[in-house]
């Protein structure tokens, strides 16, 4: 059973404002039930451990990423992986990993976070379609098995590369 309300997980998210997004967060939760797991003091506390970090991905409705820089934030990739619905700002690698409706949703501001929040709280069945196509995703296209094969591949295209001295 799902809790309807929106899940952010992020360390230490007020002074990471600029790569995390905290005031987009303010404003995107206002009004609406949230839980918010990090080590921030003052503010929320870290999980116990990964068992009761996966517990909180799995028993929320939505998972909410307000991430503006990263290479890839791991925390909508955990969400995903455990079957929950990913609401997340279009920054970063977000939109290359999710298709939206599909397997989350991406919006460009507070504003348009909130909304589809607002939609998603009121629709657990969808939440519960998305959230396993992202997990089917995830499962997929971050699988160990494909990574080993991957990056075997490019081992084995680099060592094939004869060396013929200098190479100015």
């Amino acid at each position: 059973e799902r809790k309807p309300h929106l899940l952010t997980v992020v360390n230490d998210f007020v002074n990471r404002d600029v790569f995390c997004g905290y005031k987009i967060w303010q404003e995107t939760t206002r009004g609406l039930p949230f839980q918010l797991v990090g080590d921030t003091p003052g503010l929320s506390k870290a999980a116990k451990d990964v068992n009761e970090l996966r517990s909180f991905y799995q028993s929320s409705l939505i998972f909410l990423n307000t991430t503006l820089v990263s290479s890839a934030p791991v925390s909508p990739l955990e969400a995903m992986a455990c079957g929950c619905a990913v609401v997340s700002t279009d920054t970063t690698t977000m939109p290359d990993v999710i298709e939206h409706g599909v397997t989350g949703f991406l919006g460009k501001n507070p504003k348009e976070l909130a909304e589809l929040c607002r939609m998603l709280l009121n629709e657990p069945e969808l939440c519960r379609k998305v959230g396993l196509a992202a997990r089917e995703m995830v499962v997929k296209r971050y699988a160990v098995s494909r990574f080993v094969r991957e990056w075997d591949a490019v081992f084995a295209k680099t060592a094939a590369i004869t060396y013929t001295g200098d190479a100015s």
